[in-house]
């Protein structure tokens, strides 16, 4: 029978107007044996699926991968960058969820997964969900090329060619008496130039000169814009003083792009440990990981919400499985609101 386990998530959320979103999710995982001992500084095999629609939904993009963990147990990979069982990355379209992530996982570096887990997507990667389901307007004009660099250093000076033969010399001129010094005239004309010698091999190529300076960067086509950014850090995060954001939304169609962050120690009994982002009375998020007894944790939630119009209030709550925190060092929301 396989182990389950509990992993930690950490997905790159990444905003702006890209031509193509890089195809691949990065994600960490604790790796733990059969005896609950942490698996350090060693490889680990693992079978990373996709699954549409419940947890034992049909899986579109399949693949298998080898990583090293490190001192403290954590296991850090793309998706998307591994060796192809089934199924495309880049053809997943995120808006077609719910989407959840399965692991097996064999922690000796094999193909003999004997520890599995799946776990539901709560937010994709905003460059991926906007690259299969948004409508980005078109690329916009090449702004003006920057002035050329300065020149390289010259190249080494080729051999000196073979010397041409002297030109035929004019005929003297008849002597004058002899007078006073004149001053001097000016240079005669210069005799035919003799043949040329031959080129001789270039010399090597100098070093690249300095890149000329950017040119202004074009008009940005239509697509979502940029309307505001809130972060709220609360270094004395309880159950009541929590990170708090307010913002106003004027357009039905605006999204508010969440990140929300705590950072904890827990105590002696370990359990799941939760971040929460509420929308007033309602939650609307949450990322879950497992809390070792008497260790630092992390836990992150990520979450693009579409309020309508209105002033909204987002805040970061915390819960977990059993016991309790030795300290809580903080906590932090972060909104950013988008506009069509």
């Amino acid at each position: 029978m396989k182990k389950s386990i509990y992993i930690y998530l950490s997905f790159l959320l990444t905003l702006g107007m890209f031509a193509q979103a890089p195809q691949k999710m990065s994600y960490q995982a604790v790796i733990r044996d059969a005896s609950n001992s942490l698996v350090v500084n060693s490889p680990v095999g693992m079978q990373v699926s996709i699954l549409q629609g419940s947890p034992t939904g049909s899986a579109v993009f399949v693949e298998t991968q080898t990583g090293t963990t490190n001192s403290n147990g954590l296991l850090t990979l793309e998706i998307g960058t591994g060796i192809l069982v089934s199924g495309s990355f880049a053809l997943i379209n995120w808006a077609n969820g719910p989407y959840y992530i399965k692991t097996e996982t064999d922690p000796t570096g094999g193909t003999s997964y004997s520890i599995s887990g799946t776990s539901q997507l709560m937010s994709v990667p905003y460059a991926l969900y906007a690259e299969t389901s948004g409508n980005p307007g078109p690329q916009g004009p090449t702004g003006p090329q920057g002035p050329a660099g300065a020149n390289g250093l010259d190249g080494a000076t080729g051999p000196t060619g073979d010397v041409g033969p002297t030109g035929a010399a004019g005929a003297n001129g008849t002597n004058g008496a002899t007078g006073p010094t004149g001053d001097v005239g000016p240079t005669g004309a210069a005799g035919p130039n003799g043949t040329n010698g031959a080129t001789g091999p270039t010399g090597d190529v100098g070093p690249t000169g300095p890149q000329g300076l950017i040119g202004a960067t074009g008009p940005t086509g239509p697509g979502w814009a940029f309307v505001s950014s809130q972060t709220q850090t609360n270094y004395a995060f309880t159950s009541t003083n929590r990170a708090t954001i307010t913002v106003t939304v004027s357009n039905a169609n605006s999204k508010v792009v969440l990140t929300g962050e705590f950072d904890y120690s827990k105590d002696a009994t370990a359990s799941w440990v939760a971040a929460e982002i509420w929308r007033g009375t309602t939650e609307i998020a949450e990322g879950a990981g497992f809390g070792a007894a008497n260790t630092d944790g992390q836990t992150i939630t990520q979450w693009v919400d579409q309020p309508g119009v209105g002033t909204w209030t987002y805040y970061l709550k915390s819960s977990n499985g059993a016991g309790g925190f030795t300290t809580i060092y903080g906590a932090s929301l972060q909104a950013i609101v988008v506009t069509p």
